[in-house]
């Protein structure tokens, strides 16, 4: 699906507006963000701006947008925000997304694996066990020092199918997952900034294919595994 379109405008001509800053929130307690790549966007005299959404809205879940004006030199906000403006995009479909880049994102077509387990889960935490060196004869137990837990680590497994629709999307998946930035994994659930590689579990990246009956110059299917590892966004999305 599209993502959500942002038209914004100055309500007037004086004070002349010179940039826009777009912020939004999923939540009505939760504090209003900075949408980076709609950050102090120019302004174009008094006629309407367009910009899209691809990297903040969630599936399924209202987002609840609102816009900062700005005049002068150095830039001086205007004195109180605009109106605010609410939208639910909906949709069931998994997605990869650049974050620099909205043509390179994809629709991500996650298969159960053939074991049923779905997508794997693996929370990493931090821990160190310590035997200290006791007398002969005594019995000492062992130091555990146990930390944070760190990013999640998911293994999941795309299936894409000659003839279908997932087909189209293997090419884009393969250029995402060798782009090397952080990308972003839109799930109908929740966003999560993820890179694509081994991760801490040392797993490379598997693809199995079966060829057309008939054909072997012709790819039936292709399974393709994937790790996922937890990330920060990265700061220019």
């Amino acid at each position: 699906m599209p993502p959500p379109t942002v038209t914004f405008q100055p309500g007037g001509p004086t004070p002349v507006t010179t940039a826009f800053t777009v912020e939004a929130r999923q939540d009505n307690g939760a504090p209003w963000v900075a949408i980076p790549r709609l950050t102090y966007v120019a302004a174009d005299g008094t006629n309407p701006v367009t910009d899209w959404d691809y990297n903040f809205f969630v599936l399924n879940a209202p987002t609840s947008y609102r816009v900062i004006a700005y005049t002068g030199s150095p830039l001086k906000a205007a004195t109180a925000p605009s109106n605010e403006l609410s939208v639910t995009p909906t949709g069931n479909q998994h997605s990869l997304n650049h974050p620099a880049n909205p043509l390179l994102n994809t629709v991500l077509p996650i298969a159960a694996p053939k074991s049923g387990d779905g997508i794997k889960i693996t929370e990493r935490q931090i821990e160190g066990v310590f035997q200290p060196v006791g007398r002969a004869g005594s019995v000492v137990r062992p130091i555990v020092v146990k930390g944070a837990s760190t990013g999640q680590e998911y293994e999941l497994e795309a299936l894409f199918i000659r003839g279908e629709p997932s087909d189209a999307y293997h090419a884009a998946v393969v250029q995402l997952q060798r782009s090397g930035v952080v990308l972003l994994w839109r799930r109908p659930d929740g966003n999560l900034w993820v890179s694509v590689g081994p991760g801490a579990s040392g797993r490379d990246t598997e693809e199995t294919f079966d060829m057309v009956p008939g054909d072997p110059r012709k790819v039936q299917w292709r399974r393709r595994k994937l790790t996922f590892t937890e990330q920060d966004p990265p700061a220019f999305y």
